[in-house]
């Protein structure tokens, strides 16, 4: 139990407080972009992993 006056502030209420649950079109277009980027990373280096493998263990050779 909680006592009354207490500072303690649960961090659901600190949040929504603050405005971080606020979904707005612009964090929603931010959303769609961030994973289309990280799609497209994802897609290029698994081309890049099925088209030339030995260089790419080849480069990562160098790093050792």
């Amino acid at each position: 139990m909680e006592a009354r006056g207490s500072s303690h502030i649960s961090a659901d209420s600190a949040l929504e407080s603050a405005g971080e649950f606020e979904c707005t079109k612009d964090t929603d277009m931010r959303e769609h972009v961030l994973l289309f980027c990280l799609l497209g990373l994802v897609l290029t280096a698994t081309i890049i992993l099925v088209t030339a493998p030995g260089t790419v263990t080849w480069a990562l050779a160098l790093i050792d």
